[in-house]
Formats: C-alpha cells, structure tokens, sequence
C-alpha cells in the first residue's frame, strides 16, 4: 500500500477507499472520499496509515471506564472480542456482510444498533 501510495497517491487512495466497502456505493461518494483524502498531506497520510499498523495502544483500552460500543465486521470480530475483553463496560455488535465503512455499508442497521446502545445508557 504504501509503496502504491508513492507510485500514484490517486490511484492508491481510489483502491483503498473501494476497499472499505462490501455493498455498492456509488461513484459520488468514491470521488467526495477520494478528493478529501487528497487534501490531507502525503506525509500525515503515510504516518497515520503506519501508525495504524505499528501503535500499540492495547494498555489504555483498561482504563476506558465510560460505556462503550464496539460494532465490527466479521473479519474483524476477534479485535472487537479482544476489546470487549479488556474495556469493562464494552458491549461488541457485529454486522454481517459489511467492510470497515460499515456504518455506510448497512446504515441502518448501524444506526439500530447505536440508537439501542445509547437508549441504554
């Protein structure tokens, strides 16, 4: 990713924003993520983007003391397992069939989920 992202940053960034979806979303919106993200400097991107990979942060996820909603895909279920785990008042909703944007993959159903989880708490 990060040596296609200094090939050709537009290219890179329209392949990793079709990435994050598993349901048809249209052109418009590719081309709104894609102009915003070229807005962002190429350097905080490649930051952001390797810190995402090298930070760890596994030791603060104790002292999270607020009620907390982790909504995941499938793929990334046993992050959010890890996570309910370690945060005492977690609670892990999965949506099936959906990528990491799955709040705009299956909206309502996110939406749902958010709207229980706040008239909870």
């Amino acid at each position: 990713m990060l040596l296609a992202f200094q090939d050709n940053r537009a290219k890179a960034i329209d392949q990793y924003i079709r990435s994050l979806f598993k349901v048809s979303q249209s052109e418009i919106l590719f081309k709104e993520l894609a102009e915003g993200s070229q807005r962002t400097p190429a350097g905080a991107s490649l930051s952001l983007y390797f810190d995402s990979f090298t930070g760890d942060r596994r030791s603060a996820l104790r002292h999270v003391e607020v009620p907390c909603l982790i909504v995941t895909t499938p793929d990334s279920r046993a992050v959010g397992e890890y996570m309910k785990s370690k945060i005492s008042r977690a609670s892990l909703e999965v949506i099936d069939g959906t990528g990491p944007a799955l709040f705009l993959d299956k909206p309502q159903a996110f939406n749902q989920i958010l709207e229980t989880f706040l008239g909870e708490h």
